[in-house]
């Protein structure tokens, strides 16, 4: 064993040359005893701190043996596992159990707990000796529990309490239900209880209290001139909107408008007139005799006497028709009757005669009123002089006056009158001898014409020569477009170019023709013809002018020249 040496003359190991199992005197100072660590025990107790400075790292007491390690700045940990509870008494002190965890213990003159930020404010601290927790800044959380008994009064702002969030009541307001109240506004809260909520309410000046109970639909009316106590009334509502009342007194007349009259009295016996959306009207009490006359447009009236006959139409001026007629007397000659029940007796008041053939009638004069086309008379008492006669049915004959010299008389189909004749007469054309030509054309024929007519008679061409005629506008005469045929006894023949007026030859003493073209409508023609050749032929046709017509064409088919005759042509407007 090595010789007993101070420590201070022990030679210095490097940390190269410490092993796992070399030992290290150390000081238990709880127990007073000396005892030895190795080497590898030590390195893992110490194994958090990771700087350790000091000009006198360790230190040995000589007598006690007792080895101090300094530190000169803090030291810094990763984890620091910690396996016993703190004691009273601790001035500075972190230990756990497993019931209460990390434990913290203080000891201060002002807090024994003190928490502070990074900038050295306190955050929280708990005062010396008891176990109230003061927080600087605002402590927030998702929840709070506790009673609230600590809270201080006025620190908890209103805005903090969820009432949405509470549980519904889930049924009536009753009078022992608590509500919580700022006493006075001073910032004391206390509880009150709904019985007192509605005392005060119906105290209240303004406010309104009913009855205890009320009939389902009723209108509610106020009960006195307070203004503070409502009652049920006898009116209803319900829930279709339907007012029941058993009556109605109102301070304004109901208008037309909302199903009322508009007044709020009418005439005793009067008849009542609508005035639109107007108040009702009402006529005077009928007098006897009177009735209600009405124009179709104002308000009716009430009439009797003339005017009320002259109105249904059975006054003096009036001629009314009855279908019958039975009267407690013979109406008098001079109120217009006969005087009798009889006809013997009618006509002996009246002086007339006996239907039918008889000699009583000897003159008929003194009549008042024209004797009607109906009675056998004209229906006028004059007729103008030299004036035809017209009938009109049962009415009055008519007359048409002569007016102007030359005048015809006309219709319209309708009625008759005296109207110059008709300037729609036939004007005669040039008569043209035509010598060694093989056509003739006939030009300025006047618009409006409606019917152009040839003649020709002598006229000879070649043996065996044809005969057409074309129409033609101010575009020229048409060469296509004609619907014809002539016919003789032996043949028929169709022609387009033009109108065939000859199906053989000519004879030598000369063709003879009448041809008339007549407007159909616009500017369609149709023709017909009758001519001799060496044979009776006809002829007819139509043919539709690209506008109006204005001349007319004669020419030989085969383009043989005239040597003799005459054509003439003659239209009519």
């Amino acid at each position: 064993m090595s010789t007993n040496k101070k420590i201070t003359d022990l030679p210095e190991l490097t940390e190269l040359n410490l092993a796992d199992d070399d030992v290290l005197a150390i000081v238990d100072v709880s127990a007073g005893t000396t005892n030895k660590v190795q080497k590898s025990v030590l390195a893992s107790a110490l194994s958090g701190v990771s700087v350790v400075n000091a000009t006198s790292p360790i230190a040995v007491n000589q007598t006690t043996g007792e080895v101090t390690v300094s530190i000169s700045s803090t030291p810094s940990f990763g984890t620091v596992d910690l396996t016993a509870d703190t004691s009273t008494g601790d001035t500075a002190a972190v230990g756990y159990t497993s019931a209460e965890g990390i434990i913290i213990t203080g000891q201060g003159s002002s807090n024994d707990i003190t928490l502070k930020n990074d900038a050295d404010a306190v955050a929280l601290k708990v005062p010396t000796g008891t176990t109230n927790v003061t927080v600087t800044g605002v402590a927030s959380a998702a929840s709070f529990t506790g009673s609230g008994a600590g809270l201080t009064a006025g620190s908890t702002p209103i805005t903090t309490l969820d009432i949405d969030g509470g549980t519904d009541i889930g049924a009536a307001i009753v009078d022992a239900d608590l509500f919580i109240i700022d006493d006075g506004a001073t910032g004391t809260n206390r509880k009150t209880t709904a019985s007192r909520l509605k005392t005060y309410i119906g105290a209240a000046t303004g406010d309104v209290v009913g009855p205890a109970s009320a009939t389902d639909n009723t209108a509610v009316r106020f009960d006195s001139t307070t203004g503070k106590l409502i009652q049920g009334s006898g009116v209803t509502i319900d829930d279709s909107n339907n007012v029941g009342a058993a009556s109605l007194t109102l301070t304004t007349d109901l208008a037309v408008a909302h199903g009322g009259t508009g007044v709020s009295t009418f005439t005793d016996g009067g008849i009542l007139l609508g005035s639109g959306t107007g108040a009702i009207t009402a006529l005077a009490a009928m007098a006897d005799g009177e009735m209600v006359v009405g124009d179709g447009t104002t308000d009716p009236v009430l009439e009797s006497g003339a005017t009320l006959r002259t109105s249904i139409g059975v006054g003096t001026g009036d001629s009314p028709t009855f279908a019958g007629l039975t009267l407690s007397a013979d109406l008098s000659v001079a109120n217009g009757g006969t005087g009798g029940s009889s006809a013997s007796a009618a006509r002996s008041n009246l002086s007339a005669a006996a239907l039918g053939s008889n000699s009583d009638i000897t003159a008929l004069t003194g009549l008042t009123t024209d004797l009607s086309v109906a009675q056998g008379g004209t229906g006028a008492s004059t007729h103008t002089a030299n004036s035809v006669l017209v009938g009109a049915g049962t009415s009055a004959i008519t007359s048409v006056a002569p007016s102007t010299s030359g005048n015809v008389l006309t219709s319209n189909g309708t009625s008759w009158a005296s109207a110059a004749a008709s300037s729609s007469v036939i004007t005669l054309g040039t008569a043209n001898s035509p010598s060694s030509v093989s056509s003739v054309t006939f030009t300025g024929i006047p618009s409006g014409t409606n019917r152009v007519e040839i003649i020709y008679a002598g006229i000879t061409w070649g043996s065996n020569d044809l005969i057409y005629t074309q129409l033609g506008d101010s575009g020229g005469i048409e060469t296509s477009g004609y619907l014809a045929s002539a016919s003789s006894y032996t043949e028929n023949v169709e022609a387009t170019v033009g109108f065939r007026h000859h199906n053989n030859g000519m004879s030598s003493q000369g063709a003879a023709a009448i041809i008339q073209y007549s407007r159909v409508t616009g500017n369609i023609w149709s023709m017909h013809s009758v001519s001799r050749g060496n044979l009776t032929n006809s002829a007819a046709g139509s043919k539709t002018l690209s506008g109006e017509l204005t001349q007319l064409k004669v020419y030989s088919i085969l383009g043989n020249d005239m040597t003799a005759g005459t054509i003439q042509i003659s239209y009519q407007t």
